[in-house]
């Protein structure tokens, strides 16, 4: 089959392994196929976290009687740098020139950047509620430690991830 009856042809997806099935139950995978489209939602994921984060922070603050948290107020901000733009720079990476190429995260890194986003931000938000109550709590720089290490870890886990993939290119 060439390219361009490819392109023309319906894809069925089989969820179970990940891959493309067409005429005769001949099994193609498209490297980069399954990557846009997963940077893509999410993308789509983390804008709606952000716009729910803002909106909670909003309604917060408009009953809070005029007390304020910057906490409270930027806590939308967390999953927007950290989660909007990586991901939306990781989509744009996958479009272009020689983007079947490109590294894409494994899983469980994926997952630690995601659980270093939610952490960071339940942090923001909890902290928020403490000042607007007008208390402090020890336990609340907990979640700040905690998010920072997961993303750490997840930087981490990337790195070595495209290093063993670097060292297996090389060895092949």
């Amino acid at each position: 089959m060439n390219e361009n009856n490819l392109n023309n042809e319906a894809i069925y997806k089989s969820y179970i392994k990940e891959t493309d099935i067409r005429d005769n139950n001949v099994m193609l995978k498209y490297e980069g196929y399954d990557d846009f489209d997963k940077a893509a939602k999410k993308v789509s994921g983390y804008v709606l976290i952000t716009i729910a984060v803002a909106l909670f922070g909003a309604i917060y603050e408009y009953f809070s009687f005029g007390v304020y948290s910057y906490y409270m107020i930027y806590a939308f901000a967390i999953p927007l740098i950290l989660g909007v733009l990586p991901w939306i720079f990781i989509a744009s990476d996958r479009m272009g020139k020689g983007g079947a190429e490109k590294v894409f995260p494994p899983m469980y890194t994926i997952n630690l950047w995601g659980s270093g986003i939610a952490t960071l931000t339940v942090g923001s938000v909890f902290h928020g509620i403490l000042d607007i109550y007008g208390t402090t709590s020890s336990l609340s720089k907990v979640y700040f430690i905690v998010g920072a290490v997961l993303l750490l870890v997840a930087v981490m886990t990337f790195i070595g991830d495209k290093e063993k993939r670097m060292t297996d290119a090389r060895i092949a």
